[in-house]
């Protein structure tokens, strides 16, 4: 028997969820102080007593402060209004087609690219017919998702960040005075709902950064409306002379909706509105935009994968959404099977699937960017830890149920492990660690909140517990020792991150992440170097002190 899946996204929210967490590990267990728990100090914790109290104060002060400065926008306001400079537009437009349009299909980007150029065009005041644009919408929406993955270094990132809540609440409302008097299979309206779906992957739902709109479209089954919309039917079946342009735009805004409506199941720990016969619209294939374009190509989704294209890494995950609904509906759904045989066998299954997906790429002769790579992984992993997770906590190194610690461990580390790698072997070599904030996978995990950003929080805190409960076994030593050391490895890079996080926030998101990834570091770095207790203590006091310090410091800045 296994417990019931539980939403991510609620247990990672309050309490709650640091609670969980604290229980599996008893020497950090003093940190529930921090998160709003009561434990008991330990007599040579006692010390820690006046940073923890420093902490909370600063934690509920800034809980009180967030949020303030909603954007209130007018009805009727223009896009334009609200753009930032041309050049700048131009570095966010980019980084998403360069990023989150090589991963899940949404955009024609040569068709984009020229409505872009025609409003830069435009003169001034063409303002006032703009309001009810589609292409405006999406061209904010996409704004704000650059803005996520965007290098410091390329403009003042920080305060386009600072904009982005205000596209996303254009859109949201741009969408609200639409959605009801859209045409039925609106290929502009998919993709405006695909675009602000994909939004909640890496920006917090909060409805107080939307002006008070409280509807928002990754808030709901996005399978389920692109079946409202048709988008479920194969389009040469119900109209065999449809362009191929728009056949294939409207299989990969399919895909994407299975996609997005699949992590958002997952996120939830709900099953999934969709089932296997629910549709019959065929794959996306691996042709690029240009070809597309030029109309003299046939569409073949069954065609061997050879060479990278931009939706190549859409089509490999699409090859595992049938498998990954099965994944769902064992994890989610209250009457399916709990077994850990079933549970196992359909993990090594999604396993062996992504295994032949890696396998397609490592044969490419031009290989996938960090961030496509990053993106397959999280989206395919994150199931199989879904089947192996309620059994962790039941794991010993004497029970079976050890096998699902060393899964999960595993699944953590290709999340968590910088740069992304089409190796077999997941992690970092032992280097000197730095935060490469050019990076646009470092970037989302720097800037990025929502789903991503949650995922990578339940991997860091799930890496951290699982390996502290390897060393106090202390059963696996000889054959365990250099991937402990590589999982610290890691851990310590998370940590970077984290930091790093705390402070262009000017510390408004990874408090907690920071406090607890501190004291797990020191400790793990403690056990694995087989330090007496009371250095231990020490370690772990002088990590708890820079910790706070550093949250203080980043406050003070603003």
């Amino acid at each position: 028997m296994r417990t019931s899946s539980l939403s991510q996204h609620n247990l990672d929210h309050g309490q709650d969820y640091w609670q969980r967490s604290l229980q599996k590990c008893e020497k950090l267990h003093f940190l529930s102080h921090a998160f709003g728990g009561h434990a008991t100090y330990q007599p040579q914790q006692e010390r820690l007593r006046p940073h923890l109290q420093r902490f909370v104060k600063l934690d509920q002060l800034q809980s009180k402060t967030s949020g303030r400065l909603s954007p209130t926008l007018c009805p009727t306001v223009s896009a334009r209004d609200l753009l930032t400079s041309r050049s700048s537009c131009h570095i966010l437009v980019d980084a998403y087609i360069n990023t989150f349009e090589k991963v899940l299909r949404i955009l024609h980007v040569p068709t984009f690219l020229r409505e872009y150029e025609h409003f830069w065009c435009q003169p001034l005041t063409f303002r006032a017919l703009e309001v009810d644009e589609p292409f405006l919408c999406k061209l904010s929406i996409v704004l704000a998702l650059g803005s996520t993955v965007v290098s410091d270094s390329s403009l003042n990132s920080a305060s386009l960040r600072n904009q982005a809540s205000t596209w996303i609440s254009y859109g949201k409302k741009w969408l609200a005075r639409h959605m009801g008097s859209a045409h039925r299979s609106d290929i502009n309206m998919a993709q405006i709902l695909c675009l602000l779906a994909l939004v909640r992957h890496v920006h917090d739902d909060n409805s107080e950064h939307s002006g008070g709109f409280h509807m928002h479209p990754g808030n709901f089954d996005l399978a389920r409306i692109g079946m409202q919309m048709g988008f479920h039917r194969d389009p040469l079946l119900r109209s065999p002379d449809m362009p191929v342009l728009e056949v294939e735009t409207r299989r990969r805004l399919w895909a994407t909706m299975v996609e997005i409506s699949l992590q958002h199941s997952l996120d939830e720990g709900l099953p999934s509105s969709l089932s296997p016969e629910s549709f019959d619209c065929k794959p996306p294939s691996d042709i690029t935009d240009e070809e597309l374009e030029s109309g003299l190509v046939s569409v073949n989704s069954n065609h061997k994968l050879e060479t990278l294209t931009a939706s190549t890494i859409l089509v490999l995950l699409s090859r595992t959404q049938h498998l990954r609904l099965q994944c769902l509906h064992l994890a989610n759904s209250l009457r399916a099977s709990k077994s850990y045989n079933d549970s196992n066998y359909l993990a090594s299954e999604l396993h062996s699937a992504h295994r032949d997906n890696t396998n397609i790429l490592r044969g490419m002769d031009k290989k996938p960017s960090g961030f496509q790579l990053q993106l397959l992984q999280t989206y395919t992993l994150e199931f199989i830890r879904a089947l192996h997770q309620p059994f962790v906590e039941q794991a010993t190194s004497q029970t079976p149920f050890h096998y699902s610690r060393k899964v999960v461990m595993e699944t953590a580390m290709r999340v968590l492990a910088w740069p992304p790698s089409l190796g077999l072997i997941a992690g970092t070599e032992d280097r000197d660690l730095q935060v490469h904030d050019t990076d646009p996978c470092a970037s989302l995990r720097i800037h990025g909140q929502g789903y991503l950003g949650r995922i990578q929080r339940q991997a860091a805190v799930s890496l951290s517990v699982n390996i502290i409960s390897d060393l106090e076994d202390g059963v696996f030593g000889a054959s365990c020792g250099a991937s402990w050391k590589k999982t610290h490895s890691v851990i310590h890079e998370t940590l970077l991150i984290v930091e790093h996080r705390v402070k262009v926030s000017s510390g408004a998101h990874g408090r907690k992440e920071l406090l607890f990834l501190a004291a797990a570091e020191a400790y793990i770095k403690g056990l694995l170097s087989d330090l007496q207790q009371k250095d231990v203590e020490d370690a772990i006091y002088q990590a708890i002190d820079s910790a706070v310090g550093l949250c203080y410091e980043a406050v003070d800045q603003r």
